[in-house]
């Protein structure tokens, strides 16, 4: 019957396919990615998720052929391909079979440390599958080649319906370089702990320590330190030492210069620490007032941003007064009680003119009347007797 069906649609000039190769090259598959963080404890996949240095992520590709259970409409040799990304989070998969369509999804980890990637975990792709029947399902964990981030891994063929659906996931790890640094201080010679904040006099010499650290999971070389001292302060020569595990409990002298363009230290590994000791020169004559002297410490290492961290002296200078001159008192003077001068006539002859005459400023013109008086009663008694 079939091959009446061909030569009748040859007649007319129609070529035919058969139908098994026709249905072959049509089937369909699908396809999602997703991410979950397993170092903070993902349990469910997601679209995206952040990841800080040294985070596991895992990726899981669902796979499923869309066909009807009973079509026989096999995928063959499904291949999958996972690309993670260079710089950036974006993480693409693709699938496709010799007989199906190609797909591909894409899933983000935000990175949240700067200058660090994606780096896939050897041996840990995994593809898990149902070996069994559509009636007797029996699902396997099948180790998939580390070729599936490198072009990608066949996988085999995939039997349509949603009891054959399959995973296929990786795990990777964050990668990247990252230093710490905490700067603290001491009075040199008092034995306290070094702390992040103290206070000086002036003339003091001042201890300083650099705790460096690589919180990364990349060995850091070119690892140097450096200090920016503030105003009053002068460097002791010969006063830097390194302390780390290559070193003795006494340290290791480091050339003069942590203060003028910075020290080399030694390599360090991934959870590694050095310290770095030296001492700084209060001034004698700070002038008066509050200064709080704040001291930059800085770390870098070869690849990463420079890191820094302050400690902070205040030096307190009190300010000299200067005496003032007493001010000896002014002894008030007694106010002069004014003379309210006489409205009373003058009257005439002796009394009279003795009686108008009061007050200091007319007593020489009170004699002369007086005087005048006299004379012309003289002259008055003169007359009478004759």
């Amino acid at each position: 019957m079939f091959k009446k069906l061909i030569m009748a649609l040859a007649v007319v000039g129609i070529t035919a396919t058969p139908f098994a190769t026709a249905a072959a090259s049509s089937i369909l598959i699908e396809s999602t990615t997703q991410v979950a963080n397993q170092t903070a404890g993902d349990t469910n996949y997601q679209n995206s998720v952040s990841a800080k240095i040294d985070d596991v992520v895992k990726v899981q590709v669902w796979i499923h052929n869309r066909e009807e259970a009973d079509s026989g409409l096999v995928a063959d040799n499904v291949k999958v391909n996972v690309k993670l990304p260079t710089s950036g989070g974006a993480i693409t998969s693709t699938v496709a079979g010799t007989n199906t369509n190609s797909i591909s999804n894409t899933t983000t980890v935000n990175l949240t440390s700067p200058g660090t990637t994606l780096q896939y975990i050897s041996g840990t792709a995994t593809w898990r599958h149902n070996s069994g029947t559509n009636t007797n399902i029996t699902y396997v964990d099948t180790p998939v080649s580390d070729s599936i981030v490198a072009g990608g891994a066949i996988l085999g063929n995939i039997q349509p319906c949603f009891n054959f659906e399959s995973t296929v996931t990786i795990e990777a790890r964050v990668i990247g370089s990252a230093v710490s640094i905490q700067k603290l201080v001491r009075v040199d010679g008092s034995g306290s702990a070094y702390t992040a904040q103290n206070t000086a006099n002036p003339g003091q010499t001042l201890d300083y320590v650099l705790k460096i650290a690589n919180l990364g999971n990349t060995t850091l070389t070119g690892v140097e330190a450096g200090d920016n001292m503030p105003p009053y302060m002068t460097y002791v020569p010969g006063s830097t030492l390194l302390v780390d595990t290559n070193t003795s409990s006494s340290g290791q002298a480091l050339p003069d210069g942590i203060t003028t363009g910075g020290v080399t230290i030694d390599n360090l590994a991934p959870g590694g620490g050095e310290l770095v000791y030296f001492k700084l020169q209060l001034a004698n004559n700070i002038p008066c007032g509050n200064h709080p002297l704040e001291n930059v410490g800085i770390v870098k290492a070869q690849g990463i941003q420079e890191v820094y961290n302050v400690a902070t002296t205040t030096v307190n200078v009190t300010c000299q007064t200067p005496p003032t001159t007493p001010v000896t008192p002014t002894t008030p003077t007694t106010p002069v009680t004014p003379v309210t001068p006489t409205t009373t006539l003058p009257q005439t002859g002796a009394e009279g003119a003795l009686a108008g005459m009061t007050g200091t400023g007319v007593l020489g013109y009170t004699v002369q009347a007086y005087r005048k008086s006299k004379r012309s009663l003289a002259d008055a008694l003169k007359h009478i007797k004759r």
